[in-house]
């Protein structure tokens, strides 16, 4: 008979009590082991020797003899290395090598003692796992028996990894293992009523079953959780004579694990539908539930779009985290103004969507004029300047929109918007704009305009420019022609509207841009210079500067020869952010001039602002300069205040003797027009040739 390990307790069993444990054990239908602090078998009961055969369950083996190879891993890893640290390990599944050779899967539980602060001790557990029901019920049975039969031998109790209390049929505590003080965060003095240890147990639900279990029934167990947060599963079951045992497992790391997967599985769903940055929907979010909405809604929903402004400069000048804090702090002011049922979503870069679905019918709402009223107070919102860090920034918005029509998808609505906001921004900034479906027509243009410029049919012309005084000439004006199969030759008014609503001006004008400088190197006349057109939309772009300088540097041209020239409408329209591209593109050393002044809200006084080298004067005041003295007087006004300023003038439409002879007299500076020389296209390397008109 295999020796019983010394009792860890001041006051050591007598013999008797250590026959009777020992008898006890051997008659339990699962497995008890002794173990040192290395694993090595000190005693087994009978139950381990039937299991694994006497040579494998001999003392003095290691334990690991009787596991498979992998059971002999999990002991080694989680076990052995982890015991003298945290005392007690969480059940394993392991195998036991059974004497046939075959596999016997068993749950098993360790706990260890010490003695001096040391490693002393294992004791183990081993349940067959492999008729799990039926097993359990032998196993809660016997512990039942267990507890009931041999309270005085506490010992036993304490040396388990489960906490264990036995309950007399007065709800007395008639014993409680440390563990089970330890999982309830107390300790368990005996004859204390047992129902004071769960005062959460508001309903009676636990005290329900435990009645149960004392009155002889077998009861399902339950979770309970504990006021620090400790959950613990409770399985009362009945005792011979009355009473109960209650077992008491921690489960607080499996709900623990649980939990963090749950926030983990949250998180991620919540990721795949939502961007980082902002946290308002995605691109992919947006998409499914605007299609929902869309079919619920039906007509009159209203798609915007919006464009934050000055963006890329935030980013470029301040840094990434000042652009990602632009963008927050305007995806909240989008936020605040939703009402309910709206749906937000950033888009991507600096766009954002915002879906509104239609109101209910026979309200009268124009959706129109609802969509229009919002994006107005939107774009207004967040053009209010923002305070990043120590930095108060300016910025802006466009807005497009387009309201849905009958079954009509989601895509089309927003290549709608597209072009809604596109003409917006072309606008400028603060604008918004409806969509129109001559917007649609923009773009199939716009298409066709991208494939005839892969097909070298955009041309350039040149219409020469003279001194006024000397006749001498001084450059040429590049303008812009399509020669287009089946319908001719076409000027920029037939193409340039859709060019710059749907942003192809921008690939247009670079090729403009690049080819003048080109053609204007070849003339090999140093002293003429080359007059291009600039867009609104260029000229707003944060790298038009950049594309002039790599024009100038590809071709080769002196910048002094090359003049850009920029409507009233695109050269004033944006105040401060005009001059400050005006003054880069002038420190290039460029010439700069406005083209056909006097015909939009340009006042004298502007010209003062702006680094224009030159005023080109529209035909409209050169056309009646010889018959009416009061456009004559306008026209001298000009001249003598631009030459004040030190500013050259050139007058545009020139298409008779008696108007070129009344600019020269007035002091016009160079003349251009029909009179003294047509458009023509290159005719090889040299200059176009000068063709007056007939």
């Amino acid at each position: 008979m295999a020796q019983m390990i010394p009792r860890p307790e001041p006051a050591p069993a007598t013999p008797s009590d250590a026959r009777d444990a020992e008898e006890f054990f051997d008659d339990l239908p699962f497995a008890c082991l002794t173990l040192g602090p290395e694993g090595v078998i000190l005693w087994a009961n009978r139950t381990f020797h039937r299991w694994v055969g006497p040579e494998k369950a001999r003392p003095g083996l290691p334990l690991r003899e009787a596991l498979s190879p992998a059971s002999r891993a999990v002991l080694d890893r989680q076990l052995l290395a982890d015991l003298p640290s945290q005392g007690e390990v969480p059940a394993l599944s392991l195998e036991l090598l059974r004497p046939g050779g075959d596999h016997l899967p068993v749950l098993a539980w360790f706990r260890g003692t010490r003695q001096g602060g040391q490693p002393a001790l294992l004791r183990a557990t081993f349940c067959d796992a492999s008729g799990h029901r039926r097993q359990e019920q032998e196993l809660l049975a016997a512990r039942q028996a267990a507890e009931m039969a041999a309270a005085r031998l506490a010992v036993v109790l304490d040396g388990t990894s489960e906490g264990v209390v036995l309950v007399g049929p007065d709800w007395r505590i008639a014993h409680a293992n440390r563990r089970a003080a330890t999982l309830l965060g107390e300790p368990l003095a005996e004859g204390t009523d047992f129902r004071t240890s769960f005062p959460q147990d508001q309903e009676g639900a636990f005290a329900a079953l435990c009645a149960n279990a004392m009155g002889g029934q077998n009861v399902p167990g339950t979770e309970a959780w504990l006021p620090g947060g400790t959950c613990l599963w409770l399985q009362p079951h009945p005792a011979a004579g009355g009473g109960m045992a209650v077992f008491l497992h921690d489960l607080s790391p499996a709900k623990a694990l649980e939990q963090d997967r749950a926030r983990d599985r949250a998180r991620i769903e919540y990721l795949a539908t939502h961007e980082p940055l902002t946290e308002l929907p995605n691109r992919q979010h947006f998409t499914a539930r605007a299609e929902a909405l869309l079919r619920e809604a039906g007509l009159g929903a209203a798609l915007i779009l919006l464009d934050l402004s000055r963006f890329r400069q935030v980013n470029e000048s301040l840094g990434r985290p000042a652009g990602d804090a632009l963008l927050r702090a305007a995806a909240g002011r989008l936020a605040r103004s939703l009402r309910p049922g709206d749906l937000l979503a950033r888009l991507g870069g600096d766009q954002f969507a915002l879906l509104l679905p239609g109101g209910p019918e026979g309200t009268g709402a124009d959706p129109e004029a609802m969509a229009a009223g919002l994006a107005g107070r939107l774009v207004q919102s967040l053009g209010a300047a923002y305070q990043i860090g120590p930095h108060r920034v300016a910025s802006g918005a466009a807005a497009g929109i387009a309201i849905a029509q009958a079954e009509q998808p989601l895509e089309f609505l927003l290549d709608a918007a597209e072009l809604a906001l596109a003409e917006a921004k072309r606008r400028g900034r603060g604008s918004v704009a409806l969509y129109d479906p001559r917007m649609g027509r923009d773009a199939d243009l716009a298409s066709t305009m991208r494939d005839a410029l892969a097909a070298d049919q955009f041309v350039l012309h040149y219409q020469p420019v003279f001194a006024a005084q000397s006749g001498v000439l001084t450059g040429y004006e590049a303008l812009l022609r399509w020669h287009r199969p089946g319908h001719g030759i076409l000027s920029p008014q037939r193409f340039i509207g859709a060019a710059e609503g749907t942003g192809f001006i921008f690939p247009l004008g670079a090729y403009v841009l690049h080819k003048a400088c080109l053609d204007a190197v070849g003339w090999g006349n140093p002293r003429l210079r080359v007059a291009v057109n600039v867009s609104p939309d260029q000229l707003r772009h944060p790298g038009f500067a950049a594309e002039v300088a790599a024009a100038l540097q590809g071709s080769g041209l002196a910048p002094a020869r090359l003049e850009l020239e920029l409507s009233e409408r695109g050269a004033l329209a944006h105040g401060r952010d005009s001059v400050a591209s005006l003054r880069e593109l002038h420190a290039l050393g460029v010439k700069l001039a406005i083209d056909d002044f006097g015909t939009g809200a340009t006042q004298l006084a502007d010209l003062r602002l702006f680094p224009f080298d030159r005023v080109k004067i529209d035909q409209s005041f050169v056309r009646e300069v010889a018959t009416e003295p009061r456009e004559l007087a306008v026209l001298q006004g000009i001249v003598e205040l631009c030459g004040r300023l030190g500013i050259a003038t050139t007058a545009e439409g020139v298409e008779t003797e008696a108007q070129r002879r009344c600019l020269v007299e007035a002091g016009c500076g160079e003349l251009q027009g029909y009179l003294l020389g047509l458009p023509q296209p290159m005719a090889g390397p040299q200059p176009p040739p000068i063709l007056p008109a007939r």
